[in-house]
């Protein structure tokens, strides 16, 4: 079952926390994978390929995105941290 129905509200709540001032967004969801991996394992994906979506609506275009690399490492302490 495709989650693509969800995009657009998912991107009318990012359009209104951008309005009411939040300046980083972290966004949390689930998915399959393409090779062996724990169950229940938590991956912090660090590029994306990007389509036709609503995300050039907000970044300049490009084949992909990247989490920033202070991010990435904060995002991981912090789970670590949590077990």
């Amino acid at each position: 079952m495709s989650c693509d129905h969800w995009a657009p509200a998912s991107a009318q709540i990012i359009d209104f926390l951008i309005a009411y001032g939040a300046t980083q967004i972290i966004a949390i969801g689930s998915c399959g994978v393409l090779q062996d991996e724990a169950e229940n394992s938590l991956l912090v994906v660090t590029e994306a390929l990007r389509d036709e979506g609503t995300s050039y609506h907000y970044l300049p275009a490009a084949p992909s995105i990247c989490l920033d690399n202070d991010v990435t490492i904060s995002i991981q302490s912090s789970l670590a941290g949590l077990g």
